[in-house]
This record gives C-alpha cells, structure tokens and sequence, in this order.
C-alpha cells in the first residue's frame, strides 16, 4: 500500500503524502514527523492523539525529536496552522506521486508494518475500507515496537484510543442517551447484511410481483419519532450536513487564505473550523453517523440547478459557501436538539461565528482587486496631485511585517487611520504573486485614507499596480535607469546616508529623499551614522522634501525637532508597539505640534 492508493481516505492519503515527503529515514525522527502531520492535517486520528494530550505544544518540546520540533514551532508561530509548511503543492504533489508510484516509496520498516495493521483494522472494522487516519493511529497503538513505546512513554495506551475513537465492542456498555426507542422485535433488522441485501434482490417474489411498485413504494415509515427508522434517518441527516457545513467551510477558509491573503479572517474561519471538528467528534462517540450513511439511496445527490454549476467571480463562490455553511450548521442546531442538546449548542454558537466571518469577508471583496479576472487599470492620481500630498506628508510608515506585533493588514489600517500619510511596502523575501497582491491592497487602502503608496526597490511593480511611487536606496537601480521604467507622474524617493550623498541627490531628478540614520536601528544595521548633525545640515540644503528616518522613537522625536525636523519616516516605533494606532497618533501630534509652532 502506497501513499497514492485507492483504498485510502483523502485525509489519510494527505498524511501519507506529506509524511513521506519529510522522511529522513532515521525511525525516531520519522515518528514524530508522522505525528506531526498527523495532527496538522486536522484528521480523526490527529484530534484522537490531540485529546490524549500529545498535542503541537507537545511536539514543539522535542519530546519527538528536532525536526517535528522545528516543524511544530513554525506551525504554531502565528497561531494560524500554516499549513503550507507541510502542504505540497499541486504540481509538486503530482510530481511527488508520480515518483512514489516509480519509485515505489516503502519508507521505513515500522512505518510499513504499521500501514499493513492499518489496513487489517479497517477490513475488519465496521465502517470498512478504505483506510483512515484513525486506523492508522490505532495500529501505532497495537503493534509491538518503538512506536507503541513511545506512545505509551506519553501516556497513551490502545485501550484510551479505542476509547478516545468510541471503537471498544461491549454488550454491556450503555450510552448515556436521553431518548426511548419503541423497537417492534418482529420487525425486520435495520441493517441487513450483504448476502441478505442480494437475496432479497435476486428472489422472484421480489423481482416478479407488481414491478410498478418498484418507484411509488413507501419508505419505512418514520411517523413514531420513537421508531428505529426515525433515528436512522435524524442521524445521516446530521452526518450529511456535518460534511456539508465542513466543505463550506473549507471553500471559504482557502479563499480568505490563498486569494484574499486575509490574516485575520482564514484565524476565525480556522477556529470555527476545528470547533467544528471538536463537537462532531464528540457526537460520533456517541452516535453511529457515518454507520447510517446511504450515499447511493440519497435522492438529493441527483437533483442540481444550473445555479449550483454557475460562478461568475470570488463574491459568487463566497457566497454561496458562506450560505451552504450557515444553512448547514442551522439544520445541525435544529435537529441536534432531538439528539444531543450540547452538540446543538455548541452548532448554535458557531453559527454565530460564521455571520461574523461572512461579514469580514464581504469588507475584504469589497476592496479586492483579485476577483478571479484581469484587474482593470487602476485610477492613477495626477503628478499635481502626488506632489501635493508629498508635500504636506509629516509622517511615512515602512510597511514589513515581521515587525508587526499584529497582523499586517490590521497594523496597516490602524497606522492610516491614525493618521500616516505615507506608506512604503518594504518586503525584500516575498515571492512575487504574493508581493503583487500585498501591493495591490496597500494602495486600494492608501487610496481610501488620502495617503500616498510608495514600493520599494521595484519598479516595474510600481508600475504594474500603478503605485504613486518607488524608493531606492544607494546600492539599488540608479536614479536615471529608475525614471526610464516608471510614469512621469509617478514619485521616485532615495536614500541618502551622509551630506556628501545629498549634494549628489540635489543633482539627481528626485522626488524627495530619506536622511538618515539619525539614532541606531533594529531594521537596519550601519558601521556608522551621521545623527542629527545631519538633519541640520538636509534642513539648509536639501532641494526637494525630506524625511529623517533611523531608529525614531517617541522618547527621541522632540531631539530631531530641535534640529529642524518636520517630517520623519519610521517603522518599528509604531508597527512593534502594542497599539499601532496610539503609536502612529502620538508620533503625528508632535509633528503637528512642531509645525504650528512654526
């Protein structure tokens, strides 16, 4: 049984997939790899190893080896999952799967003895073939070995997952269940088996008498709300719209991640999702759902409209998950409260939730310009225009988000209506979809505030998205190779470091220019700096507009405005601090202050 087998659950088979790619072949490593991805990938027997108590927190320890560490640490760094520290891509994921099927990937000895017992598990369990997580997690717990060792050196014994999975056969355990069932013992048997079910099929009595009857036929009735098939039938309702509310969910989760890059948004979309997860694990041990689920019965998996088939753009596809999510979650409320009036509240609450989500969601498409089609030109500003704004900016903002102590998005919005006038996307690691995106939304946001939206060091980017600028630094393109790929009416802005490069760039056709570095930094390192002798010096020469920049916090601001500073362009002093907005606000009084006193 390879990773690409046929038999497997596609979460069983994610796990598979993405194990094997991070295999070493050292056995203690390879173990807590597998575990790893195991609780990563969300799945059944993740969440069953997450409720005994080997949790990500567990594994970040080293408790089971560096690299599942190191893999732990980074996926819980933003508290987001990130799963795309294990995820592999499509194209990746093809090619990954077309090596094992050549190649014949067997990885290491235990970790094939234990899929073969995954494999027995699931032919023997009730719910059958094909292999899921959760059989791959009781076999870690059956089979003799370092891996069973190692589980039970955590305190998980096979006993507590059969328990943890509600997988313990006992004539005499007895659910706590607050409901009566009239059962007529000469009824026939609910479920019956195989050969009986062909019987039946095959008996001419069946077969040859009155055929018509065949489709006007009355299912068993479920009038007794206390009748085996009434059950039977409240339960794959719920089952059905457990996997319904879950893949909306999903669809949506991906759009606010992938697509709308929306930090906050896919953080709530996450958690609704595990709660999710959470209260249906609690449900199935207590009640047989996907025992009872009859997908080739099922009228409804024929009947569609030619709206389901139909997506014109994102806001088509957010909508109509957000709606196939809340309608589900609903009807799990409403006849979770025949079953279990916990499950029920828990649905309830999470409803909530999700109008909460639909509502970010609509704000984000509402400036997005990926709406799945060619984004038209962007209204460009006129050179007047810019240059005005240029003028009367106090304060410019660096825009990276490793020194975000929030999430980027969140700090840029604070910072603007807090009242920047400037913003420069400065990420130097971004790939460049990802970049062209960030950039996009920063300049839809700058835009809304009256601000300007300045790239760094890029631009044909700068043209590309229409920014109202690009800023280069001394080691960067020369000023005169910049103006001959950007617009005439688009701002260029450039470092200079000592008084020497800012003669040179009174000769140069530039914008305005950063003096700097004024005090020691964290977001830059310099053998040396000039200080605020050399804002003295850029207030009697300088030729265009400039902004002190380096190391400018609030405790020192009133040194440089002693010297003649009246505009300063910072990054950590506002995008560390715990409030953003009061950081950007404190910053700009003064400037204000400073220039009334002019």
């Amino acid at each position: 049984m390879d990773s690409c087998s046929p038999n497997l659950t596609a979460s069983c088979q994610r796990v598979c997939t993405h194990f094997e790619a991070l295999s070493t072949g050292h056995d203690s490593d390879d173990l807590g790899q597998l575990i790893f991805v195991l609780l990563a990938e969300e799945s059944i027997g993740g969440a069953c190893l997450h409720r005994l108590g080997l949790t990500m927190d567990v594994i970040a320890t080293g408790s089971l080896g560096s690299p599942a560490a190191d893999s732990a640490k980074n996926f819980l760094k933003d508290n987001l999952g990130r799963d795309d520290l294990i995820t592999i891509d499509q194209e990746d994921s093809s090619a990954l799967i077309r090596t094992h099927q050549s190649a014949a990937f067997a990885g290491p000895t235990w970790y094939i003895v234990l899929r073969d017992r995954a494999s027995i598990i699931a032919k023997k369990s009730s719910d059958g073939p094909p292999i899921s997580s959760e059989h791959l997690v009781m076999a870690m717990t059956e089979v003799e070995g370092f891996v069973k060792k190692v589980l039970q050196q955590h305190g998980i014994q096979h006993q507590d997952v059969l328990q943890s999975l509600d997988r313990i056969e006992s004539p005499v355990c007895a659910l706590d269940v607050d409901l009566t069932l009239n059962i007529d013992e000469e009824a026939e048997p609910l479920v019956k088996s195989e050969t009986a079910c062909r019987q039946q099929a095959d008996s001419p009595s069946v077969t040859n008498h009155v055929p018509q009857q065949k489709t006007t036929s009355k299912p068993p009735s479920a009038e007794a709300e206390g009748s085996p098939e009434y059950h039977r039938r409240v339960h794959a309702l719920l089952d059905a719209n457990l996997n319904r509310a879950r893949e909306g969910l999903r669809v949506i989760e991906d759009c606010a991640r992938f697509v709308l890059c929306c930090t906050e948004t896919t953080s709530r979309l996450k958690t609704v999702r595990h709660n999710l997860v959470e209260a249906e694990l609690q449900l199935r041990a207590r009640h047989p759902l996907i025992q009872l689920r009859d997908v080739e019965s099922d009228a409804g998996t024929c009947l569609t409209t030619t709206n389901e088939q139909r997506r014109s753009n994102l806001r088509d596809i957010v909508t109509a998950n957000c709606r196939r999510m809340q309608e589900a979650i609903r009807s799990l409320e409403e006849f979770g409260k025949l079953v279990d009036g916990q499950f029920s509240e828990a649905c309830k609450q999470l409803r909530y939730q999700t109008y909460q989500t639909e509502q970010m969601l609509e704000h984000r498409l509402a400036r997005s310009d990926t709406d799945m089609k060619s984004t038209p030109p962007h209204p460009s500003r006129s050179r007047i225009q810019r240059e005005a704004l240029l003028n009367d900016s106090q304060l410019y903002v660096l825009m990276t988000e490793e020194f975000c102590a929030q999430p980027w998005q969140q700090t840029a919005e604070a910072v603007l209506t807090a009242g920047a006038d400037v913003i420069q996307l400065r990420e130097k690691k971004l790939a460049h979809p990802e970049l062209r995106r960030r950039a996009a939304w920063l300049r839809d946001l700058c835009q809304e505030h009256q601000a300007l939206f300045i790239i760094n060091d890029n631009a044909e980017l700068a043209v590309d998205i229409n920014a109202d600028g690009v800023h280069v630094g001394q080691t960067d393109l020369a000023v005169a190779d910049v103006r001959k790929i950007i617009h005439q009416d688009q701002l260029l802005g450039l470092s200079t470091h000592d008084p020497i490069q800012l003669q040179e760039a009174n000769g140069l056709n530039v914008d305005y220019v950063g003096v700097g570095p004024m005090f020691l930094t964290d977001t830059k390192s310099f053998e040396e700096y000039s200080g605020p002798a050399y804002a003295t010096q850029a207030a009697k020469e300088s030729t265009v507009p400039w902004f002190a920049i380096g190391g400018i916090q609030q405790h020192n601001l009133a040194q440089l405005i002693e010297v003649g500073v009246r505009r300063i362009a910072v990054c950590g002093a506002v995008l560390a601090a715990d409030s953003a907005s009061e950081a950007t606000h404190h910053l700009k009084r003064q400037l204000l202050s400073a220039n009334t006193r002019n």
